[in-house]
C-alpha cells in the first residue's frame, strides 16, 4: 500500500498464513505518526474515513483530505528522497570499494540539498501532524 494508498494509509502489509490470519503492517515512523493522528480524525469525523467515505461537513471533508495528501505527497516525497540518498550512498560506497575516494561536486551538491531538504521537511510534517493529533484530541475530550 506504498504506491497505491486506502484513504492515505501506507505501509507494507503482510499477511501470514497461520491457523488464524494474521496481519503485519510495516510503517515508517512518518507513516505510523500519520496513522496514529488520522485514527484520531476518525475518532471525531467518523470511522468511516478509515474506508474512503468524507464527512458531510466541509470543513471536516478539507482537513480529512488533507490528512490524505500529507501521506500520499508529504511522506511520500520524503520517503522518495530517502530512498535517493540511501542509493547515492551506495553508489558512493561502490566507489570508494573500487579506490575512487574523490566524489564529484555535482553529485556531493546533490547529495546535500537532498538531506537538507529531508530534514526540513521531516521535521515540518512531524510538527504539523503532532500539532494535528493534540488539536483532534483536544477536541475529542471537548465532546465528551
Amino acid at each position: 500500500m506504498r504506491e497505491q494508498s486506502h484513504s492515505g494509509y501506507r505501509g507494507v502489509h503482510i499477511w501470514l498464513r497461520l491457523p488464524a490470519r494474521v496481519e503485519v503492517q510495516v510503517r515508517t515512523h512518518l507513516q505510523g505518526l500519520w496513522a496514529n493522528t488520522y485514527e484520531s480524525a476518525a475518532d471525531l469525523f467518523g470511522r468511516g474515513i478509515r474506508y474512503n467515505e468524507l464527512p458531510q461537513d466541509e470543513t471536516e471533508r478539507k482537513i480529512v483530505v488533507g490528512l490524505r495528501q500529507m501521506s500520499t505527497l508529504r511522506i511520500a516525497r520524503i520517503e522518495k528522497d530517502r530512498n535517493e540518498i540511501a542509493s547515492i550512498d551506495l553508489g558512493l560506497e561502490d566507489l570508494e570499494r573500487a579506490g575512487i575516494t574523490e566524489i564529484p561536486d555535482d553529485v556531493r551538491i546533490r547529495l546535500d540539498r537532498l538531506k537538507a531538504r529531508g530534514q526540513s521537511n521531516e521535521q515540518r510534517l512531524q510538527e504539523d501532524l503532532t500539532k494535528l493529533w493534540k488539536y483532534f484530541d483536544q477536541m475529542r475530550d471537548q465532546r465528551g
